[in-house]
């Protein structure tokens, strides 16, 4: 598993030791600094709908290493790194503001946020339009010496912890316990959390049996607990997209698709995830929608 260098966690408390893209990190709910004029690509921000110039990106506050808030209150991760940088290509000022993931989609309908970065699936494509960042998957976090030899496949009958509205919440869980309850094996019991540390903390506490989470999030979680947690061996389930997500048909995706393909094609892109370890979950190019 790759080190993820730029944070270290004490006592499950997230310190950062690295930053972000410089210029671009904001405090609670303040307005980032208006785009670099040298960064801007007219032709891009040629395409950005009017309503979009002045946007609201929304993230998890507590998901590291994708976003979270670090020991001053500023997000960081890789999506606040990919979003931003892909803002000020095409000439967008954005608003950073932290939530809890179970707000967020909900709060992208209601038109309090524009933007977020989550997972694109076929069912959520109903209603938002996905510009692909890189891959991930759903993988099963344990206690260190995995007392109760768990697999993905060997969940049934167990305490489980997700984060709430998560994916793994929504749709992971319940197809697994539907191939439970189909064995004829007692479902294992969902136990949801507000935050993805609140869950990992639940397996280190002994009150959950496994984490089902974000394969990345589950690397950057056993990395920085190695005593206490581990990942089982099995292949990550359920390969999706993590996208910038936002309302179906602005107009918006098309402008962020090429503000990212020019992340791509310069080298940024690969930095970025280089950066946060994670280089092998790479696209190869910019998609819009391509998640099922």
């Amino acid at each position: 598993m790759k080190v993820y260098g730029k944070v270290t966690t004490i006592a499950a408390s997230v310190v950062v030791v690295g930053a972000a893209l410089s210029g671009c990190a904001t405090d609670d709910g303040a307005v980032a600094p208006k785009p670099d004029d040298d960064a801007v690509i007219a032709e891009i921000a040629d395409m950005v709908p009017k309503e979009f110039t002045d946007l609201v990106y929304v993230l998890d506050a507590t998901y590291p290493p994708l976003s979270y808030q670090d020991a001053s209150g500023k997000m960081t991760g890789v999506e606040f790194d990919l979003g931003m940088e892909a803002f000020s290509r095409a000439g967008i000022t954005a608003d950073v503001q932290p939530s809890g993931f179970d707000a967020i989609i909900p709060g992208i309908q209601a038109g309090k946020y524009d933007v977020s970065a989550f997972n694109d699936n076929a069912e959520r494509q109903k209603i938002f339009d996905f510009v692909d960042l890189f891959q991930s998957g759903s993988s099963i976090i344990v206690s260190h010496d995995n007392p109760k030899s768990l697999t993905i496949n060997t969940l049934c009958g167990h305490k489980v912890a997700v984060q709430l509205g998560s994916q793994q919440e929504t749709t992971v869980a319940p197809s697994l316990n539907e191939a439970c309850q189909a064995a004829g094996e007692d479902a294992f019991e969902v136990i949801t959390y507000n935050s993805g540390n609140e869950a990992v903390l639940a397996v280190i506490s002994k009150r959950a049996d496994a984490v089902l989470t974000e394969t990345i999030s589950a690397g950057y979680a056993v990395t920085e607990n190695p005593d206490d947690l581990a990942i089982t061996d099995d292949e990550p389930l359920d390969p999706h997209p993590v996208a910038l997500g936002m309302m179906k048909d602005t107009g918006l995706a098309e402008a962020l698709q090429a503000a990212l393909q020019s992340m791509m094609d310069d080298g940024t892109y690969a930095r970025i995830l280089a950066d946060w370890g994670m280089g092998s979950l790479s696209i190869d190019s910019a998609t819009i929608n391509a998640g099922t």
